[in-house]
């Protein structure tokens, strides 16, 4: 007959009073209002709640005395040779009437205004490009040698921004990657989820721009911009989503930031999917 072994019931309790609690609350709430920059160390893309930034986070992570332990890449897909095949709206001749109608009725063509106000024609077609990087990596925050929280975030050429040119994204999915997984783990850390949204939730996608879309508290020229928010791939990677766009970086830069959105990754995204005016018949 088996041995009946008594199990022992641990009740979890509070390592703090209330009073400690709330005072160290609010004096990150202090630190967070005198110390985080708007439209740097974070901003709002949608909605009430901010966006917390690689910069913030880091500048948090600083100030509460830690840091940020070695990345972990804990999964990775590398094919070199994949063949990703993905539909975009190219800029075409426009074609006679009868044609346009009937590419309208397949969903394939569509009539746009870029920013100068000139009507043009788009297409919708079958793209290929050759490569497949993806990166899951953990990093966890670190206070005299201990860790004290841990953080992961991932990232794939097989997104929207990259999948046009992925071997030329592998260093930019990585490093984006790894921000991500910084930002979680300070978000985690420090209890900031009612203060912040990590930057790829699907409520922060920016909003597709109309005349009521709220405008962005900070504006700042495409020098700053560049030198604050991209390195070399990213600013190439947003020539090319212009280009196809049929939009100058400075302008699509300002109809961005209008749209509330700072960051590279923020840009590119609204970028992604911002869609110009119907044209006319």
């Amino acid at each position: 007959m088996s041995e009946i072994i008594p199990v022992t019931t641990t009740h979890l309790r509070p390592i703090t009073s209330p009073e400690d609690f709330l005072s160290a609350h609010n004096e990150l709430a202090d630190f967070i209002a005198g110390a985080l920059i708007e439209g740097k160390d974070y901003g709002v893309i949608a909605g009430e709640k901010a966006t917390l930034f690689k910069a913030g986070a880091e500048r948090l992570v600083a100030a509460m005395g830690c840091s940020f332990g070695r990345a972990e890449v804990l999964e990775s897909e590398i094919e070199h040779d994949r063949i990703n095949v993905f539909e975009t709206w190219n800029t075409r001749p426009e074609p006679e009437r009868a044609e346009k109608d009937r590419l309208r009725a397949e969903g394939t063509g569509r009539s746009r205004k870029d920013s100068r106000g000139q009507w043009y024609w788009q297409e919708l077609e079958e793209n290929r490009s050759r490569g497949l990087y993806r990166y899951l990596i953990g990093v966890g925050i670190l206070r005299h040698g201990e860790m004290i929280g841990y953080g992961m975030g991932a990232c794939s050429t097989m997104e929207s921004k990259y999948i046009r040119q992925p071997r030329d994204c592998e260093n930019t999915v990585a490093k984006m990657a790894l921000k991500r997984a910084r930002v979680d783990a300070a978000m985690t850390t420090f209890a900031l989820s009612d203060r912040f949204s990590p930057d790829d939730s699907p409520d922060l996608a920016p909003p597709a721009p109309t005349e009521e879309a709220p405008k962005a508290t900070v504006l700042i020229g495409m020098a700053a911009w560049k030198q604050h928010h991209c390195d070399a791939d990213q600013w190439k990677l947003f020539e090319e989503q212009c280009a196809a766009k049929f939009l100058k970086p400075v302008d699509a830069l300002k109809m961005a930031q209008q749209q509330g959105c700072q960051t590279h990754e923020e840009v590119v995204l609204w970028l992604t999917s911002h869609q110009p005016e119907q044209g006319p018949n």
